[in-house]
């Protein structure tokens, strides 16, 4: 019988798989030594979030409709990354793909585990500097609105609720965090701390 911590489980069968996530049901025996049932969602990617800044404390982000929650989303750019390639270089493609920005620096400041009591998805948030703009190069899938915002103002769409995206949320108010208990107010000092604690 395979053990997870003071699980156990006692079968396991995948009842759904496609190219980006499979479930499976798991007959286990929970903790207080009982017998239950747990749905557990695999994903095939890691999510990535950038947060590009620009030389004025400004970044970007994109707003696209999401099918599941029904509604119309404002986001850090962000997407799933492939696990056989780097963080890193799936981050930036995932950037130049939504934003059409390529960073020459790119720093991790967040991992997560998203929603973890039914999926082993993954996250890792990035800072990009130094930036040159481009055209976007969207998935044909996605229908993508950049919006220019300086991160003051972003940070206080968190805070009014504008931005529910839990992804953005926890990375804008990392950032958030950073800056304010680093006292860091300019592009230069942001982008040293970043190069100095990555």
């Amino acid at each position: 019988m395979e053990e997870r911590g003071n699980w156990k489980i006692k079968t396991s069968k995948k009842v759904y798989e496609n190219p980006w996530i499979s479930v499976d049901h798991h007959e286990v025996i929970d903790p207080s030594g009982k017998d239950g049932l747990y749905g557990l969602v695999h994903f095939k990617n890691k999510a990535l979030a950038v947060l590009p800044i620009d030389s004025d404390l400004n970044t970007y982000i994109v707003g696209q409709f999401r099918f599941a929650t029904n509604e119309y989303s404002w986001e850090v750019p962000e997407g799933g990354g492939t696990l056989q390639l780097s963080s890193e270089r799936e981050a930036l493609r995932e950037l130049k793909e939504e934003t059409g920005i390529q960073a020459d620096n790119l720093y991790p400041f967040l991992e997560m585990h998203l929603s973890n009591s039914v999926t082993d998805e993954k996250s890792k948030s990035f800072v990009a500097f130094d930036l040159n703009m481009n055209p976007p190069q969207p998935d044909t899938t996605e229908k993508i609105t950049v919006r220019k915002v300086a991160l003051g103002e972003l940070f206080g769409m968190v805070e009014k609720g504008l931005i529910k995206d839990a992804l953005s949320v926890a990375s804008l108010m990392r950032l958030e965090l950073i800056l304010l208990k680093n006292q860091l107010s300019t592009y230069e000092q942001v982008k040293n701390w970043f190069t100095l604690h990555s």
